[in-house]
């Protein structure tokens, strides 16, 4: 095979599908340069101990790095002892050593926008385990592209019940199937943006639907369960390969609701919906 088609086959396995206007959720914004940037790693010599961040490219030497509070946020202590707070990530904007970052609006969203209510920009002290729950394939009455393996979000705590993970972290179901588990290794040194979960109201559904099931909830509450945000839209996999490592996939059987009805013409969406994913949708 031609080096260039093994390059395109390579981009396109790990192209993620996070969320802002006019995208779904695990989509994002290609970088201006139209490529991800991929500084070289190495140990800082400044006062975190750390070089350069290859998630959102943030120039770690010489950065202050204090104590993280979760707060209300729901996160194992042995997480939490690991993460130390870069900045907080407000609407004035992320630090300046990060290169890469991701908009703000694609991460945090308003009431009943999906995505995470507030955002830190933490930094991983040491390797941690990471989680992601996606679909294999598009399903009936699932959006044209829902969740795909390596999206946006992610979390620290293992998927174990598929309707406690959707209503923790307020996934619609035209999003994700959840037949699918990632188990990856977040590398030392990563900066991610964390979060609670925030509501989702209005979800939409797929356009090979005939109506709604009956079963799928139309609007998520938010909740405290934090939610782990990666930048992986458009990397290539040797690109995320530098700060995510020892993955490992396994299906997760069981269905979660009963089977949904199909349409030839497919228009039908959810009270209000536009049959399309709205601002801050899709996991």
């Amino acid at each position: 095979m031609p080096t260039s088609t093994i390059r395109a086959v390579a981009f396109l396995a790990v192209a993620g599908l996070a969320a802002a206007p006019g995208f779904a959720r695990d989509q994002q914004p290609k970088p201006k340069s139209g490529k991800p940037s991929a500084p070289p790693g190495g140990a800082g010599t400044g006062g975190s101990g750390f070089g350069q961040d290859q998630n959102y490219g943030c120039d770690l030497s010489h950065a202050t790095l204090t104590a993280w509070k979760p707060g209300g946020s729901v996160v194992p202590a042995s997480v939490a002892s690991k993460l130390k707070l870069l900045a907080t990530y407000s609407a004035s904007g992320g630090p300046s050593v990060c290169k890469n970052l991701t908009p703000r609006n694609y991460i945090v969203s308003p009431d009943g926008g999906g995505n995470i209510k507030t955002a830190d920009l933490v930094v991983a002290t040491q390797d941690l385990p990471i989680y992601r729950a996606y679909s294999k394939k598009p399903f009936t009455c699932s959006g044209a592209a829902p969740a795909a393996q390596y999206g946006a979000w992610w979390s620290f705590q293992s998927p174990k019940s598929k309707h406690d993970y959707r209503v923790r972290n307020a996934v619609c179901p035209s999003w994700n199937d959840f037949s699918m588990k990632e188990t990856c290794t977040l590398k030392k040194g990563t900066v991610v943006a964390v979060g609670p979960t925030q509501s989702k109201t209005r979800c939409d559904l797929g356009p090979n639907c005939a109506a709604k099931p009956a079963d799928w909830p139309v609007d998520y509450k938010a909740s405290n369960e934090l939610q782990v945000h990666l930048n992986l839209r458009s990397r290539l996999a040797a690109d995320i390969g530098k700060f995510l490592t020892n993955c490992k996939t396994s299906a997760w059987p069981g269905a979660e609701f009963k089977p949904a009805p199909t349409s030839s013409t497919g228009n039908a969406h959810a009270p209000g919906g536009s049959g399309r994913p709205r601002p801050g949708t899709t996991h």
